[in-house]
């Protein structure tokens, strides 16, 4: 309900950050070649992974519509996580539209976060790994250039919505 669009990111940042397994995602989405990276490197690729997620949503077109509500459809255990089952309601041009969405949850640190998201049965932690092996192997498999990459995506997401903001 809040009017102020920066006030809105800030509080979905907040949710995003607290509900979410940033960590858990960035080490999966990386993969093989975490082991590679040095612990400062890891540290550094864990603050860039969590910028760039944050970054990254709001360039998506989001819309706070108060229309939008959803019903969890099932949950269903599988090892150590859940997966929960959900259809969001919503309107595009006053036409109702649904979208099934399957949540991936874990226990963290005594906290229930979410670890991965499938839409249309893709998978946000598969198409964020083909991307950054991607990425890896176009600098070579070498860590600090990749990072570098990273952080040059990252950092012009991040002034794009600064400059947006300020217009």
């Amino acid at each position: 309900q809040e009017s102020d669009l920066a006030k809105r990111y800030e509080h979905l940042d907040s949710l995003l950050t607290k509900h979410i397994d940033i960590e858990y995602i960035a080490k999966f989405v990386i993969g093989k070649y975490w082991r590679n990276m040095t612990s400062e490197q890891q540290q550094k690729y864990i603050d860039i992974f969590k910028r760039y997620g944050l970054a990254y949503y709001k360039t998506l077109p989001l819309d706070f519509a108060s229309s939008l509500t959803y019903e969890v459809i099932k949950a269903e255990t599988d090892g150590k996580f859940t997966n929960v089952s959900a259809i969001v309601h919503f309107n595009i041009n006053d036409q109702p539209q649904n979208l099934a969405l399957v949540f991936r949850l874990h226990e963290s640190t005594g906290i229930i976060k979410a670890v991965d998201v499938k839409v249309a049965e893709s998978s946000m932690l598969l198409t964020y790994r083909s991307k950054f092996y991607e990425m890896i192997a176009q600098n070579d498999e070498e860590s600090e250039w990749f990072l570098e990459d990273l952080e040059d995506i990252t950092r012009s997401w991040e002034n794009s919505l600064n400059e947006n903001a300020l217009n």
